[in-house]
């Protein structure tokens, strides 16, 4: 027990003494510092406290070394040089270089070799590693955000840089809406199967119409037809019929008259030919006298027309008289000889015995006979004044009538 404690003592004893070498020589003021070098004067090596800095270089992690840190285990002077500088000349330096500080990706490291004749180091500066970089890579989509993220394999270095979401990449199709059918506008990402459809509603018919005006006797129509497809109706207008106007010329006695109906939607014309009515005639006559013309109007009962023939006045009023005297006589004397002549042929008869009765009538026959014959002997005047007088009668009334006997 007490061997270990007097072991223990002899540790801390010693390295208080180092310790306190190593701030005299901080302090003295032949030590000189410049940008890379840094001198101490080391009266005295030792060999067991350049295992023991080796051990305690070793587990450093310190960027650099400083004065302070070496006092403790070397009493030599302390050489820093860059990496590609040659160690400072005149020692024996051992060409063993032992990593005292490990570089990191960003920060510098620092490798020490000794000089074997005395207690001398010289530190070289290593390099920062620089990051052994990987990156992961995410690619954005048209709706999310991807990402670069780059690790460094030897470090916990990390550095994400965010990709911004792409956004559609749009096109749109579109199909036109008709009359009655609804078209679409359908818009689709060519990166991703996004799809939107916007209705496009129907347009409705743009109509016009085309009249064609019926006529008296034709059909008419209306044409309703869309001017952005075949959509097409017709309506029939029906035929009108005429409607007649009719102009009536009255017929008169000499001219024809005219009957005219005109249709007064279409004009279309009709005239037919009433025929002459003709002179419906009466006559009305006037006896002359002794004293003033008689007179023959004949007139038309229909229009104006009228002719007027003149009677003269009677010139042969007694010649007239006579004659109707005559005429009286001669009737007489003719009914008297027609009696005359019936008794004579009774007369005439043979008898049938030639007494008796017969016998007288024959006498009274042949006293007929010569009665007959004295008549005709007297009258035989007489009948000549009535030929002249019916002659004269007639004579007058053809200068009466012109030329028309009766």
């Amino acid at each position: 027990m007490k061997a270990k404690i007097a072991l223990i003592l002899s540790f801390m004893i010693t390295i208080s003494v180092i310790s306190y070498f190593s701030v005299i020589n901080a302090v003295t003021p032949s030590s000189v510092h410049d940008t890379y070098h840094h001198v101490t004067d080391i009266s005295e090596t030792m060999d067991g406290a350049r295992e023991s800095a080796l051990f305690s270089l070793s587990k450093s992690y310190t960027n650099q070394t400083t004065q302070s840190d070496l006092s403790t285990i070397t009493n030599g002077n302390i050489y820093y040089i860059e990496p590609g500088e040659t160690p400072p000349a005149g020692h024996g330096w051992s060409n063993i270089w032992s990593v005292k500080t490990a570089p990191t990706c960003t920060q510098p490291g620092e490798e020490m070799m000794f000089c074997n004749g005395c207690n001398d180091i010289c530190i070289r500066i290593l390099p920062a590693l620089g990051h052994d970089l990987h990156t992961a890579t995410s690619l954005p989509t048209c709706t999310t955000d991807g990402s670069e993220v780059t690790t460094c394999s030897r470090c916990d270095y990390s550095n994400t840089n965010i990709m911004p979401a792409l956004g559609h990449d749009l096109s749109t199709s579109i199909t036109q809406p008709g009359c009655t059918t609804d078209g679409s506008e359908v818009t689709t990402c060519s990166r991703c199967d996004y799809s939107h459809t916007n209705i496009l509603p129907a347009l409705g018919h743009d109509l016009s119409t085309s009249i064609t005006q019926p006529g008296c006797i034709t059909d008419g129509s209306e044409v309703t037809t869309c001017s952005r497809c075949d959509y097409s109706h017709t309506n029939i207008l029906p035929a009108l019929g005429h409607v007649w106007n009719q102009t009536i010329v009255e017929p008169t006695c000499t001219q024809e008259g005219r009957n005219t109906i005109i249709c007064t939607v279409c004009h279309e014309e009709h005239i037919s030919s009433i025929p002459a009515l003709g002179h419906h005639l009466e006559t009305v006559t006037i006896q002359p006298t002794d004293t003033q013309n008689g007179s023959i109007i004949t007139a038309c009962t229909l229009g104006d027309y009228q002719t007027t023939e003149i009677l003269p006045k009677l010139e042969i009023h007694t010649d007239l008289v006579i004659s109707n005297q005559v005429s009286n006589l001669s009737k007489s004397l003719a009914a008297q000889l027609q009696v005359l002549s019936e008794q004579i042929l009774t007369m005439m008869s043979p008898p049938t015995s030639l007494h008796g009765p017969n016998a007288l009538d024959a006498v009274f026959g042949a006293l007929s006979i010569v009665v007959m014959v004295a008549g005709a002997v007297i009258l035989y005047p007489y009948f000549t004044l009535f030929q002249w007088v019916n002659q004269k009668k007639k004579a007058a009334i053809k200068n009466i009538f012109g030329g028309k006997a009766k």
